[in-house]
C-alpha cells in the first residue's frame, strides 16, 4: 500500500504544483481552476461511491467498532 499512497501523492504534488504554476503564469486562469475543481471532485464523488457501493459490509463493521469504543 507505502507504494499507491507514494504515486498517488507524488501525481497529486505535481497537478497542483502544475495547477499553480499556470495561475500565476495568467494562463487561463478560469480554464485551471475550473479543470483541478472537476478532477479533485470527481475524485470525492469516486472514493464516495467505491466506499458507499463496495464497502458497505466492513463499513458497518467499522462503524459497529467505533460505537463499541465509544461504550454505546
Amino acid at each position: 500500500w507505502a507504494g499507491l499512497y507514494a504515486n498517488a501523492t507524488r501525481a497529486a504534488i505535481v497537478a497542483l504544483a502544475t495547477a499553480m504554476g499556470l495561475q500565476q503564469m495568467a494562463v487561463g486562469e478560469q480554464i485551471v481552476m475550473i479543470a483541478f475543481g472537476v478532477v479533485l471532485g470527481s475524485f470525492a464523488v469516486a472514493s464516495a461511491l467505491a466506499f458507499g457501493l463496495g464497502g458497505r459490509e466492513p463499513a458497518r463493521k467499522l462503524l459497529d467498532e467505533w460505537i463499541e469504543r465509544r461504550g454505546g
